[in-house]
């Protein structure tokens, strides 16, 4: 999968891609692909940071996860290595992102997958933004 999981400061502008291989004798379903993208962000609602007088509060109320949008292609030329790339709608958000592939995603035998593959990553400069100030010089 790219980005893979825990990758950090992935562009904004990225496409997510990732790979269904079936490694036995039957082909992956591409009717049982089921694939979501979320953005896991729970900042407040315009992001910005308000100092009252005895402590820091947020504006605005805590913002949902919420499904970002876009287009899964799906490339099955080889239908034991099938590529899917999702290109989202618009820009992915600097958030903590969230990628699943459903449970139930089966090969031709009607083999299924149990549980939930899923995988996180984050992108722009999610986080703290380092800065530096230079040097201070003290003549003693």
């Amino acid at each position: 999968m790219d980005p893979d999981d825990g990758d950090t400061e992935v562009p904004l502008d990225s496409d997510i891609v990732f790979h269904c291989v079936d490694e036995g004798y039957s082909r992956v379903d591409i009717d049982t692909i089921v694939f979501t993208v979320e953005d896991q962000s729970r900042r407040s609602g315009d992001g910005a940071l308000h100092i009252g007088s005895s402590s820091l509060s947020t504006f605005g109320a805590p913002r949902p996860a919420g499904e970002i949008s876009g287009t899964l292609d799906i490339d099955n030329y080889d239908q034991w290595d099938v590529i899917c790339t999702f290109t989202p709608d618009d820009d992915l958000p600097v958030d903590l992102i969230t990628c699943t592939v459903a449970a139930g995603l089966a090969d031709s035998k009607g083999n299924e997958m149990a549980d939930d593959f899923v995988w996180t990553f984050s992108t722009g400069s999610y986080g703290v933004e380092e800065k530096s100030w230079g040097a201070i010089k003290a003549e003693f």
